[in-house]
């Protein structure tokens, strides 16, 4: 099993959470946890030994309404996708919100497009060349 990670935005608290070979990682701390599907939207949930009954309900927003133990919270979850476009600046739909960032130093040779151009999705923008360590 590989390892994924996502992000649970719930109210203003975000809580970083990572499936690791059967391992689950909150925040970066290890929690034994156990799971069965009762039936469509609802589960029994074991964290820590304790047992936490779960209904989980898809919004039309993409985030879902999540009762536990009586007490009902909106959840948004980010993918390793969307933590990924997230990290460089880029939303969902491929727009970018002005800042570019790479995950390694680079030079920038020259710049192809100006300011208000229209450009094609796999048009080249800035020809550099990476520094590589």
């Amino acid at each position: 099993m590989s390892s994924r990670t996502y992000q649970a935005l719930v109210g203003d608290r975000a809580v970083d959470v990572t499936l690791d070979d059967g391992q689950l990682l909150v925040d970066g701390q290890p929690t034994e946890y156990s799971f069965q599907k009762i039936r469509e939207g609802y589960v029994s949930l074991i964290v820590d030994g304790r047992s936490v009954p779960v209904s989980v309900e898809p919004t039309d927003d993409g985030s879902y309404r999540v009762t536990i133990d009586g007490r009902r919270t909106a959840v948004r979850v980010k993918d390793e996708r969307a933590l990924l476009m997230e990290e460089f600046g880029l939303e969902e739909d491929g727009a970018g919100g002005g800042e570019v960032r790479a995950p390694m130093p680079g030079l920038v040779l020259d710049v192809r497009v100006a300011v208000g151009d229209a450009v094609d999705a796999d048009e080249g923008l800035l020809p550099t060349r990476g520094f590589w360590f």
